[in-house]
């Protein structure tokens, strides 16, 4: 698996890191399961951690609109807010930015962070 899930709640939130995903269907399957830890331990806050995912193992352009449209065919979704902490200067940094831009186009609460800490007060401020 190259995510792992982890619920933090005394955060609020559950924290998603992707080690690197492969393909489509391996992030599609790791939200069903963020989603599915949201919905048991009644949170609607993700933090997302790319900081690990290298340029090779990345997604398409074309893969990062697709994920972002598909947010809105999701049944029963939660109000979720999402933060992305990714570096920049990494190579996958532009693909994450079109995420974002893609996503907000589909009204997801979700913004983007260079380091964890601001990502963190985004989530404990919404």
């Amino acid at each position: 698996m190259a995510y792992q899930i982890q619920p933090d709640t005394k955060k609020g939130y559950i924290k998603m890191t992707y080690q690197s995903p492969t393909d489509t269907e391996e992030v599609m399957r790791g939200r069903k399961e963020m989603l599915q830890a949201c919905r048991e331990n009644n949170l609607h806050k993700i933090l997302l951690d790319l900081s690990a995912v290298e340029a090779e193992n990345s997604l398409s352009m074309f893969d990062c609109y697709s994920l972002a449209e598909s947010w809105g065919k999701v049944k029963k979704r939660p109000p979720i807010i999402l933060s992305i902490f990714m570096p920049q200067g990494r190579k996958e940094y532009s693909l994450v930015s079109f995420y974002i831009t893609a996503a907000k186009n589909r009204c997801l609460t979700v913004e983007g962070f260079e380091d964890l800490e601001s990502a963190e007060k985004w989530l404990a401020d919404k």
